[in-house]
């Protein structure tokens, strides 16, 4: 699952996160099905359309919608021979921000460490953890909890995201620790602690002086 990913060229973490999700939901079903597990074979336009109506009969249409290009697009990415038509042009959008680089990361992380009081460390770095680690859409971070992680048997941290998009999420390894650490310290509580700013840019006014 992770190399079909990575092969499709996701074009931020916040993108190869969401596609892992589809990907690994669409894989179960695959199992149940009894299909080789071969990209070839699962992601071709027949599997894919039969996906969409028989494996997600639990989702809203557009949820389908969106499952169905997602993995139209990795398909048409990832395989040689598969009978894909080609992709549509779309109207243009606006382009997605610039992904941080590894440094701008260290430098978050650091600076949140460095808060004056436990609460803003505390804010900072559920922020981080949440959208660097999950992709999380602004004010998102508000509604998540200790109660909404938990781990699979593989040792996947999944991340359960309720509100207008309800969706499982896997996080990044690098920042499940720092999840899991702020869940069991505030188990009942949104990790990020008490807050009534949902701005995407709340990061920059916790940690000013540092970036």
């Amino acid at each position: 699952m992770r190399a079909c990913v990575t092969d499709s060229e996701p074009v931020s973490p916040w993108s190869a996160v969401d596609r892992m999700s589809t990907v690994t939901r669409f894989c179960a079903w695959c199992l149940e099905e009894f299909l080789p597990l071969d990209r070839e074979t699962l992601f071709t336009p027949d599997t894919v359309e039969r996906y969409v109506l028989t494996g997600m009969r639990d989702l809203q249409p557009s949820c389908r919608r969106t499952h169905r290009s997602q993995l139209s697009a990795i398909g048409r990415t990832i395989t040689r021979r598969a009978p894909w038509p080609p992709a549509r042009t779309g109207l243009a959008r606006n382009r997605l921000a610039t992904p941080y680089t590894p440094a701008q990361v260290a430098g978050y992380l650091e600076a949140a460490g460095q808060q004056s009081t436990p609460v803003r460390t505390r804010a900072a770095f559920g922020l981080l953890a949440a959208g660097l680690g999950a992709g999380l859409m602004p004010g998102e971070h508000l509604t998540i909890t200790g109660r909404s992680l938990a781990t699979t048997e593989r040792g996947i941290t999944v991340l359960s995201i309720a509100g207008i998009r309800p969706r499982a999420i896997l996080v990044l390894a690098a920042y499940a620790p720092l999840l899991h650490t702020l869940a069991a310290r505030h188990p009942g509580e949104p990790l990020i602690g008490p807050t009534h700013n949902t701005d995407k840019n709340r990061l920059n006014h916790l940690l000013p002086s540092r970036l």
